[in-house]
């Protein structure tokens, strides 16, 4: 039975017998019986999202039970695999823009006492994490290159990572750690390294001197997991062994144990690759990763730009994006970042020149809805930019019309997917490079080098433009009906 059937099943037998009734809920729906019977024992599934309202409407679903049965529904036509991995990527897109990693301060700043022990036991997670981030902290204080060695990722030790590369931006942190692209850890391996991804992309994205290394996983690697202590994490003359909850472990500088779990982690950095590239606008680096991009990708492929900001559609254009007088009155590095940032947008109009009809800008129809509704650009953060008032938002609106269907920009409309969106992505099937402006007009680029993950990317922008590109003539129409909101608006406001 497929995930549709199973849900439909379970709703429909939570509703009244009368309900129930295959007839009356053919004469509803429009649909015959035998197919809505056979939608409930999986013989048939859905074809169209129309039929699965059509059923909700009959059975009178609320909302959070409308959102099962559609979900239900795109599982069974995509698998549950798919689809999930296709919906991460998406949250991970969407919500980019507010990833910010705290650390609890408790664990900043604390000195590594060992005493006169050479192992000491913790038995509280408590202890174990603040052991772990006392460590690296400590380490980090004295040296210039600090090596991370781990068979664990998780959001507490990414988290005390990023506060180190924030204590000591100079510091190069190397972080080598297991990744899986086998079933040896999980069936659904893909989902688990999406989420690795979500974790560490902006640590690639705000730190340049974080190096990520990965290495595949296997039984040869994971020597460990027999144990109850089966995460292991080496930094300096010390070694750690803790629990996957952190609940119990042991720190030591014992020289044995750190030579034992030295030649494992050795065997993992020998094998390793980097998960990122930091990418610096106007260097021998960008140019580098800008070769890599073409060489990577067939000239046959599409090489797509997935857009949620608009500044990028103006410089198609040769035009100013936006105006000087719209940074904050508080912005400090103004020239350093304006200058910056227009090399940026040169360097993104070489990549299209450069890719030629095989690239394809993809837009999403949520960054325009947030320029309408708010006055700001997806592009630069909240805080460093001042509103454009209705008058500039037409006048813009007007522009990016032109220069959308001037150069044959694709527009998509993605249900439920956040309008503030910070994230751009250039994506080949090889590899993938994320844009993103951040606090203080900083623009940070990285390039994910994981081949697996950057085919993720790829095909859901893939999918996504399969399935929502808006026709031209739709797309027309919406920037007509945004233009014509705001002359309301200003209509109202003049009475």
């Amino acid at each position: 039975m497929n995930a549709f059937a199973k849900t439909f099943t379970r709703l429909l037998e939570e509703r009244e017998e009368e309900v129930q009734n295959y007839s009356r809920m053919g004469r509803y729906t429009g649909m015959s019986t035998s197919t809505l019977f056979r939608f409930h024992t999986g013989e048939r599934k859905p074809t169209n999202p129309k039929q699965v309202d059509a059923i909700a409407d009959y059975l009178r679903l609320d909302a959070k039970e409308r959102k099962e049965l559609e979900e239900a529904f795109y599982v069974a036509q995509e698998g549950e695999y798919t689809y999930y991995s296709r919906k991460q990527i998406q949250e991970l897109i969407g919500n980019f823009s507010v990833y910010e990693t705290h650390v609890d301060p408790l664990f900043v700043n604390i000195k590594l006492d060992m005493g006169k022990k050479s192992i000491r036991v913790l038995n509280h997670k408590y202890d174990v994490r603040r052991a772990i981030s006392s460590l690296i902290f400590s380490e980090c204080a004295k040296e210039e290159k600090v090596s991370i060695y781990t068979n664990r990722i998780s959001q507490f030790l990414v988290h005390t990572i990023d506060e180190a590369c924030t204590k000591y931006p100079n510091l190069i942190i190397s972080h080598i750690f297991l990744t899986d692209n086998t079933y040896a850890m999980d069936e659904h391996y893909q989902l688990y390294n999406i989420k690795l991804c979500e974790m560490l992309l902006p640590m690639g994205i705000k730190h340049p001197n974080y190096e990520a290394r990965y290495c595949y996983g296997s039984k040869n690697l994971h020597p460990l997991e027999e144990n109850t202590l089966c995460n292991a994490l080496l930094v300096g003359d010390y070694t750690i062994l803790f629990s996957s909850d952190y609940s119990s472990g042991i720190i030591t500088d014992d020289p044995e144990i750190r030579l034992q779990q030295e030649t494992i982690f050795r065997t993992i950095e020998k094998d390793s690759k980097p998960y990122f590239s930091s990418v610096d606008y106007g260097n021998e680096k960008f140019l580098l990763t800008l070769h890599e991009l073409q060489e990577k990708s067939n000239a046959q492929t599409p090489v797509y730009g997935f857009i949620n900001g608009l500044c990028l559609a103006m410089a198609l254009k040769d035009q100013d994006p936006w105006a000087y007088s719209h940074l904050a009155p508080d912005f400090d590095n103004r020239d350093a970042f304006l200058a910056y940032y227009f090399e940026y947008i040169r360097q993104y109009k070489e990549i299209r020149k450069s890719f030629g009809p095989a690239f394809q800008d993809v837009y999403v129809a949520q960054g325009l809805d947030y320029f309408v509704e708010e006055g700001l650009l997806n592009e630069i953060h909240p805080e460093d930019v001042v509103p454009f008032d209705r008058e500039e938002r037409i006048a813009f609106l007007k522009q990016w019309r032109e220069v959308f269907l001037a150069n044959d920009c694709k527009m998509i409309d993605l249900p439920g997917f956040p309008s503030r969106s910070s994230l751009n992505i250039l994506a080949t099937p090889k590899q993938t490079v994320f844009l993103c402006a951040r606090r203080g007009g900083i623009t940070y680029t990285t390039a994910c080098l994981e081949p697996e993950m950057s085919q993720l990317f790829y095909s859901y922008i893939e999918h996504v433009l399969q399935n929502h590109e808006m026709e031209q003539t739709e797309c027309w129409n919406h920037f007509k009906a945004l233009i014509r909101s705001l002359e309301e608006e200003i209509e109202q406001k003049g009475k």
